[in-house]
């Protein structure tokens, strides 16, 4: 989870290098910054995950940001 201001964002996946994050948490919170992100957009989340999901993985500086838009069959990295 991300946190901004009082808002938490969650992507829809995630993944990391296994020299950053040897083994999975016991409990589900991650407190490693995700290397790679992946947002599935749909009409109705396209624009938060433009306007405040990506602004917002930047400040915590992700590496690698995809972005799937399945209705025109794109992907933007």
């Amino acid at each position: 989870h991300f946190v901004r201001n009082v808002e938490v964002a969650v992507p829809d996946l995630a993944g990391w290098r296994r020299e950053r994050m040897p083994y999975l948490p016991e409990d589900q919170r991650f407190e490693v910054v995700p290397d790679w992100i992946c947002e599935i957009l749909s009409p109705s989340t396209a624009s938060r995950d433009r306007e405040i999901k990506m602004p917002l993985y930047a400040h915590y500086e992700v590496q690698y940001i995809w972005l799937i838009d399945p209705a025109k069959r794109m992907l933007e990295a």
